[in-house]
């Protein structure tokens, strides 16, 4: 007997800009603008990683996200992946993450200067 079944989707965007020469509030900006929770954040070579998530109790579901920034030479740029599932009798998805993906973009386009291309 199956109780419950994961159902994931997921949402994809690219951003570029000017170059962020400091990364310094970003998850905190991301998990304030977002209402969400940061799970991790690391540094890499030429950019960052930030990991956030959030859950939706009422509707049995959970949605994530994950930003990846990169400085290069023309500038930065950022792909925003997120995804969400739900479990339950229905199993339905309601499409929390592209809320949580389009808050994302804002946020960067607003604070860092990031917009979609």
């Amino acid at each position: 007997m199956i109780i419950g079944v994961i159902k994931v989707a997921e949402v994809r965007y690219m951003v570029d800009g000017d170059y962020i020469a400091d990364f310094d509030g970003l998850s905190e900006c991301l998990a304030f603008e977002c209402e969400a929770e940061v799970v991790a954040v690391e540094n890499i070579s030429n950019g960052v990683v930030v990991c956030l998530e959030k859950m939706y109790f009422g509707e049995q579901s959970h949605v994530s996200l994950t930003v990846i920034i990169e400085n290069s030479t023309d500038g930065s740029k950022a792909t925003i992946i997120g995804s969400g599932g739900g479990d339950g009798i229905l199993n339905i998805n309601y499409g929390n993450h592209y809320e949580f993906v389009t808050s994302a973009v804002n946020a960067l386009g607003a604070h860092y200067g990031l917009h979609l291309k």
